[in-house]
């Protein structure tokens, strides 16, 4: 592994995730966060979709569907960059060198961007932050502010980031055991692995008898 890091008294490890059940778990979270933010959003306003006005025509024409799609795509465009935007940050405050540890790049072999500290690993408690405030600061605020606006569009943002997310929720999942002040790294090659670098106790240095 290229950016495979030794920590002096650590003993390292590759965690892999089964990506049909990380597949799986995108689409629980989906239903889940959809009928949590969904439900109260229609008890609150009545309804999901406000436009057109109500009393108005419901014809649209090519353009204004051609319009919408375009706009979708420059919106999802625009979440993906401020997706790894906030890694990249998150990173960069809690790696020892900074930016100077945090890489970009678009993972054409995945069809995915992807951020990554490819010099030094992270604290698990550090990198737990890393993998949860794009949902936070994109998916779980948008969609709790949707409930007070009543704005459509803001609630399916906030959907959609959220189960977009799924797979960094699966990984904290699969680090929910480890120490927070172990570490962890992501291997940019697999994207279905993390390395888990884990402290080696006294007891570990001992020969077996």
């Amino acid at each position: 592994m290229d950016n495979a890091v030794e920590l002096p008294g650590y003993r390292m490890e590759k965690i892999r995730f089964n990506m049909l059940w990380v597949n799986i778990f995108v689409v629980i979270v989906l239903l889940v966060f959809t009928a949590l933010l969904g439900g109260p959003f229609y008890l609150i306003h009545g309804e999901f979709i406000t436009f057109p006005p109500r009393g108005g025509g419901m014809s649209i024409h090519a353009g204004r569907i051609l319009l919408g799609v375009a706009a979708g795509l420059a919106v999802a465009v625009a979440i993906i960059a401020l997706h790894e935007l906030i890694h990249g940050v998150c990173h960069a405050i809690f790696a020892k060198n900074g930016w100077k540890s945090v890489k970009f790049g678009i993972k054409l072999k995945y069809g995915v961007a992807y951020c990554i500290t490819c010099t030094e690993p992270l604290k698990v408690r550090h990198f737990r932050v890393v993998e949860i405030m794009p949902a936070i600061i994109l998916g779980f605020i948008p969609g709790i502010l949707s409930l007070f606006i009543g704005y459509f569009p803001l609630l399916l943002l906030g959907v959609v980031v959220i189960a977009a997310n799924a797979d960094n929720f699966w990984r904290l999942l699969r680090l929910a055991k480890e120490n927070k002040d172990d570490y962890t790294l992501d291997i940019p090659d697999e994207v279905n692995a993390l390395l888990v670098y884990r402290k080696i106790n006294d007891d570990d240095r001992l020969p077996a008898e």
